[in-house]
């Protein structure tokens, strides 16, 4: 899920755990309930933010939310990594990640993940 429909799968995974796998969320606007992540604690979940969440403005609140919430789930013994790409050596991301030139190589990145989280191959 991508950005304003972060929400949406976060409301699916509290609403339906068993049917979720695993949850990739690319630079999303909203984590999910804070009071909800005992039920989601064994579904692995990714979130990814390209290079200008951190310093800009407006996003930098957003994903402080979402670090946040991190933070919450993972005390409650959740999964959940959050990954900015610059740290991982990962340059020129904008918010429409899919779309950026580079984007074959954060597709990688999130298929080693689901692949080390047992998902795929």
């Amino acid at each position: 899920m991508h950005s304003q429909s972060g929400s949406s799968g976060y409301k699916v995974l509290e609403a339906r755990p068993e049917k979720v796998k695993a949850l990739v969320a690319v630079e999303p606007t909203l984590g999910g309930d804070q009071e909800k992540v005992q039920s989601i604690k064994t579904t692995p979940i990714l979130v990814v933010y390209g290079d200008n969440a951190r310093d800009h403005p407006r996003w930098s609140k957003i994903r402080q939310g979402g670090v946040d919430y991190a933070a919450v789930l993972k005390s409650a013994g959740g999964s959940i990594d959050v990954i900015d790409l610059p740290d991982v050596g990962i340059k020129g991301n904008s918010h429409m990640i899919m779309m950026d030139k580079n984007s074959n190589v954060v597709a990688d990145l999130i298929q080693k993940w689901l692949v080390g989280k047992g998902f795929a191959e």
